[in-house]
């Protein structure tokens, strides 16, 4: 699941996940659900990771450092300055 910058909190998020555990029966159950979204508190992190809430929880951060970020995507613009 990706949630991206996403301000829900964490009840909507493990609502969200227990929806998902749910909608399947048999064969057809989900087994592991992945996370994409921003940094969570340890004391966040801890509450999915109990049960079987939490597969793989990915971190994104984005990093605008001017001369990365020109290494990282040479032809890339950024469209809200026009630029790099």
């Amino acid at each position: 699941m990706v949630f991206g910058n996403d301000r829900s909190g964490l009840p909507y998020i493990r609502d969200m996940i227990q929806g998902a555990y749910s909608a399947g029966q048999g064969f057809r159950q989900i087994q592991r659900i992945d996370l994409n979204l921003d940094p969570l508190s340890s004391e966040d992190l801890r509450e999915l990771k109990q049960g079987r809430l939490l597969g793989t929880y990915h971190v994104f951060q984005e990093t605008y450092d001017r001369t990365q970020y020109a290494l990282l995507h040479p032809s890339a613009t950024n469209p809200i300055t026009g630029g790099v």
